[in-house]
């Protein structure tokens, strides 16, 4: 457990463009999913993604790709200041390049059309799920995060132990990156944001209350070591 320090679609509502989406499902203690953006993965040195921006909603990027993504960032048209927490890197050993994941955040004090820009300097593969929450808490957003990387093969991935103070949301992503294909799934009570199958990478979220929790997803009938999981707790207003 850890304290918290090219193609786009852009989809709103609940659909299913290659991978599948939800936004404005509900949440938790008042936060709402508004939008959702899952692009895929990128060819090149950068991905953009075009977005509505609010005033005071939390924008959360989940950057995905092989374990030589150290160099990822993430910046935006607006000018916001983004933060990040800590990266979960898999150098598994396959052909792939391993697994790496990142959550990026910032609490929006602009709003109107934005493009955020997702870019590597790092020779590798990546993608991003883009998602903005409305409800969360302005000037203390994350409550914590945590992650894993396995030490032995196993048909369930985890996210790490997670601590909430309160009505918290869990958000928690999960990447592949071994030879074979793999056909994710959410955890029990968790419900899938999105996933991209051709990276195999999934993004869920899940409403709790105080406690402790293990955010969870499955690898379908696969077996193996080649994966991340990371997972970050936003606290409610």
């Amino acid at each position: 457990m850890r304290s918290a320090g090219v193609l786009v679609s852009l989809v709103l509502g609940c659909g299913r463009i290659g991978f599948e989406v939800c936004a404005g499902c509900g949440g938790a203690g008042g936060i709402e999913r508004v939008q959702v953006a899952a692009p895929g993965t990128a060819s090149g040195p950068n991905q953009m993604i075009p977005i509505i921006a609010t005033p005071g909603n939390l924008a959360l990027i989940a950057t995905y790709g092989d374990s030589a993504c150290v160099g990822l960032d993430v910046v935006d048209s607006l000018g916001e200041t983004w933060s990040s927490l800590p990266a979960e890197i898999n150098s598994c050993g396959f052909s792939s390049g391993g697994a790496y994941g990142r959550f990026f955040y910032v609490v929006r004090t602009k709003g109107g059309a934005d493009e955020i820009t997702v870019s590597t300097e790092d020779a590798c593969a990546f993608g991003a799920f883009a998602i903005e929450y409305a409800g969360v808490a302005s000037d203390e957003p994350i409550d914590d995060s945590s992650g894993v990387i396995p030490t032995a093969p196993t048909d369930t991935m985890t996210a790490g132990m997670i601590a909430a103070t309160g009505d918290d949301l869990l958000v928690a992503v999960f990447v592949d990156r071994r030879d074979a294909p793999v056909t994710m799934a959410p955890g029990s009570g968790y419900r899938e944001l999105a996933h991209d199958d051709a990276f195999a990478a999934l993004i869920e979220d899940h409403a709790v209350g105080d406690g402790t929790f293990t955010p969870t997803a499955g690898l379908g009938s696969a077996t193996g070591d080649c994966w991340i999981g990371a997972s970050v707790a936003l606290r409610a207003k």
